[in-house]
Parts: structure tokens; C-alpha cells; sequence
């Protein structure tokens, strides 16, 4: 039953895979399933609440350690490879590979939960600094904005990848019996391609447009050609378009479908698919709007991380010298300008090894390389304590009070 709703290989035992019937929902299979999920879900979550707050700390801890036991026993015992490739567990038969994706996909659930949890409390949170008249309530209103605005195009854009899925899909059926007799090709196949023959020959016109815009902003072009040579250029796309459409109408009443015609329409879904309404709305707030913004926020580090340098580079004692004295010579490594100082020195010779970029290049290679290693070891230690601190409960995170 773990196996069942954990959503396990092969497919037939995957939840979602239980068979649709023309009745109600919640007169099918699958609807009873998450009808008693939902009950038994409002159960545990009725018992949580009512266990008293000294016996919650015992129940978080229980199934964190518990948790945690499993990936652990999974890692350290020792396991061998049966004749049929499979993993076969050398103690006691216990192969906890098995028990990982349940725990997995319970650990997805409750991730899933918290995370609506967390959504729900910037909701609460901002509607009662609205609703409330808070001095930072502009804030709060473009914040839920952006968040809806954002949930919206992610789901239109979403639509749009949905229905280039159908349309490859489509395409993948078409080629596979383009070589039988019947069944090579359909009705939502010939309008794809005609939309595709189309959208292929605008996208190349667009193409040739800015590169014509490109050789007049550099000179190479009379800005007076610009008209002719569109003209001209339309011409041939629209001719293209005709053609290209005729020939995919003639494979349709043949019954065949050539790789040209295929070749095109794939590329038509993806012309389709990006200039979609959805796409390109998400594209307008991820790509163009977020990403500068996100941008712009982490070059202020840059700022910090100079204060930081000014701070630690104050040469007050022997230690703070040789770090001042390394980190310029670092410095003058990247500089092009600095590097001319020493580029006369032969490479290959003795002295190339006091040429600026060979000393920058050991500095990292080497010096830094191992101090960095120093560090990862110590983090990892940090790491392993902090894992174990949680799996023992010892981690007052883990505390419900």
C-alpha cells in the first residue's frame, strides 16, 4: 500500500494511474482514494492538535530521527549485486533503498504543505497591513500584485509548453507511420504545418530584417535600400509560403509526409510556443523585469564586499601585511594593464615564474586551493554535527512548543 501512494515503479502502481470511468468523481476509484486521504489527512492533523505541547516535541523528533535512520542505515550497510543486477542487502536482508522514496515522497507532501503554509502567512500577514491602512501598505499591495501577476503568467506560460508538448507529440505520431499505408497522416497534422510553413518564413524575414538594421546602424548599407530590399524580401516569403503550403496540401492527399515537412513543423511549435500570449508575458516579468531587479540587488554586494576588503586589508600587523601584499598581486593578475609589466619575461624561462599571471596562478592554484579544501573540511564536520544534532533532536529548531 506504501508503494501504492508513494507513487512507486512500475507505472501500474502509481496513484494517478488508477482508471478513469465516465461516472462521478467521487463515485470512481481514484475519488475515493482522495476522499480517504482527506479524511484520514484531517485525522492526524485533528490528533496533532489535540496532543499537548510538552508531547509534540517527542512526536517532531520520533519522526525526524526516524527519518534520517533510514538514509543512514541505506548509506553505511554494506549491500551487494545479485546475479540479476539488483541490490541485495548483506545484514539481515534489509534493503532500506526500498523504504527511500516512500520517505521521499512524504517528505515532498509535507514540503508542499509548508510551503502553502508560508503563502498563506504572507497573505495574512499583507491583507491585514491593507485592510489595517499600515503606513507600508503600498509595499504590501505591489507585493501580492507581483505575486499574482506572477502565479498567472507562470500558469499561461505552462499552458503554452503543454500544447507544444501535444503538438511534438503529434509530430512523433505522424513520423512513426509515414511508412504504412493508412494512418500517416491526419487532419491536425496538415494545420499544423500549414501554421508552421507560415510562422517558419515570418521568423526568417523578421531575421533578415534586423540584420539589414545591423549593416545600416555600421555603415555597411544605404539607409535608402532599407524599403526595396524589404519589399523584395516579403515577396519571396510570402512566394515561400505559398509553395511551401502547397506541397504540404499534396503530401496530405497523398497520404505522406516528408522530412521537410516534419522539420518544419517542429520548428513551427516552437515559434508557436514562444510567441505565445503566455509565454511572452512571462517572459516580460521573469526574464525582463525580475532577473534586472535580482541583478541589481546582488551588485550591492559588491559594495559590502569592498567595505569588508577596506576593513580587513587595514595593515596592522604582519598577518595583515602578507594579506594586503596577496591580494594585490591577485589583483594585478586579472589587470591587463599590470600584466604588460612583466609580459617582456620569457615564460618558459626561470624568471617566467615571476611574471604577475605565474605568481596569480599559484597564489589560486596552489595556496588558495588548500585553504579552500581547510575550509570545506571544516564545513563539512559543521555539517555533519548540525545532521546529527537534528536526527538526535538535539536542535532546538526542531522544538514545538
Amino acid at each position: 500500500m506504501l508503494n501504492y501512494l508513494a507513487q512507486n515503479e512500475p507505472p501500474e502502481t502509481n496513484f494517478w494511474s488508477i482508471e478513469r470511468t465516465t461516472d462521478l468523481l467521487y463515485l470512481q476509484k481514484l475519488g475515493l482514494w482522495i476522499l480517504l486521504a482527506m479524511v484520514v489527512a484531517g485525522l492526524i492533523f485533528f490528533l496533532l492538535a489535540r496532543i499537548p505541547s510538552n508531547f509534540r516535541r517527542p512526536v517532531v523528533v520520533g519522526i525526524t530521527f526516524l527519518s534520517g535512520l533510514v538514509y543512514v542505515l541505506q548509506w553505511i550497510l554494506p549491500k551487494s549485486k545479485a546475479a540479476d543486477g539488483s541490490t541485495v542487502a548483506l545484514i539481515g536482508g534489509w534493503n532500506f533503498s526500498e523504504a527511500i522514496p516512500v520517505v521521499s515522497g512524504v517528505s515532498q507532501i509535507l514540503s508542499g504543505m509548508l510551503l502553502a503554509m508560508g503563502v498563506y502567512s504572507i497573505f495574512r500577514l499583507h491583507f491585514g497591513r491593507v485592510f489595517k491602512g499600515h503606513k507600508d501598505a503600498f509595499f504590501s499591495i505591489v507585493l501580492l500584485v507581483s505575486l499574482f501577476v506572477m502565479v498567472v503568467f507562470g500558469f499561461m506560460d505552462n499552458a503554452a509548453q503543454e500544447k507544444q508538448k501535444d503538438d511534438m507529440n503529434l509530430i512523433a505520431r505522424v513520423k512513426s507511420f509515414r511508412t504504412r499505408a493508412v494512418g500517416g497522416n491526419t487532419p491536425e497534422f496538415r494545420e499544423l504545418a500549414m501554421q508552421s510553413a507560415k510562422l517558419v518564413q515570418w521568423k526568417r524575414l523578421d531575421l533578415f530584417q534586423r540584420d539589414l538594421e545591423e549593416k545600416i546602424r555600421k555603415g555597411e548599407k544605404d539607409p535608402s535600400v532599407f524599403e526595396d530590399e524589404m519589399r523584395a524580401e516579403r515577396a519571396k516569403a510570402e512566394q515561400a509560403v505559398r509553395d511551401e503550403q502547397a506541397r504540404i496540401a499534396a503530401e496530405y492527399q497523398q497520404n505522406q509526409t516528408s522530412d521537410e515537412t516534419l522539420a518544419t513543423a517542429r520548428e513551427g511549435a516552437q515559434i508557436m510556443r514562444e510567441r505565445s500570449v503566455g509565454a511572452q508575458l512571462f517572459n516580460l516579468v521573469f526574464f525582463d523585469m525580475y532577473q534586472p531587479l535580482e541583478t541589481g540587488m546582488f551588485s550591492l554586494i559588491a559594495f559590502f564586499i569592498l567595505s569588508a576588503a577596506f576593513r580587513a586589508f587595514r595593515i596592522r600587523s604582519i598577518e595583515a601585511t602578507i594579506l594586503m601584499a596577496t591580494a594585490l598581486v591577485v589583483l594585478l593578475s586579472f589587470i591587463p594593464l599590470a600584466l604588460a609589466l612583466t609580459s617582456g619575461i620569457d615564460p618558459n624561462s626561470f624568471a617566467g615564474n615571476f611574471r604577475l599571471d605565474s605568481i596569480g596562478n599559484w597564489l589560486l592554484g596552489t595556496l588558495n586551493t588548500s585553504a579552500i579544501r581547510g575550509i570545506d573540511l571544516g564545513l563539512g564536520l559543521g555539517v555533519l554535527a548540525m545532521a546529527l544534532r537534528i536526527l538526535l533532536g538535539l536542535e532546538r529548531g526542531v522544538a514545538v512548543d
